[in-house]
């Protein structure tokens, strides 16, 4: 990897790309579908106004469902997101995002 240049998640790794380690902005809410419907580990959501995720198919996604659980996630179940590379505008261990209320107060 050449130096100055990091992981772009979302984007193939370069050919000279090695193994490497990244922050991943994280925010828990609760699943919502309003036909009751389960939600696929990975899927991609978008934030209500109330902060819970839906599934979405639009190109202006915000976050993905944690993919790492083993089962569907059910309406009204609490997930982790994990936030869209390069959505997030600061990142340390606190964050801020233009959905979410702003907790570094």
């Amino acid at each position: 990897m050449s130096q100055g240049q990091g992981v772009e998640l979302g984007q193939p790794p370069a050919v000279d790309a090695r193994r490497d380690a990244v922050h991943v902005a994280i925010v828990p809410a609760i699943y919502q579908d309003d036909e009751g419907y389960s939600a696929i580990p990975s899927s991609k959501v978008k934030f209500a106004e109330d902060g819970s995720v839906y599934n979405t198919d639009a190109s202006d996604w915000e976050g993905i469902i944690d993919p790492f659980p083993s089962s569907m996630v059910k309406p009204g179940q609490r997930v982790w997101v994990l936030m869209r590379p390069g959505a997030v505008k600061h990142l340390r261990h606190t964050w801020q995002h233009v959905s979410l209320e702003d907790e570094s107060a």
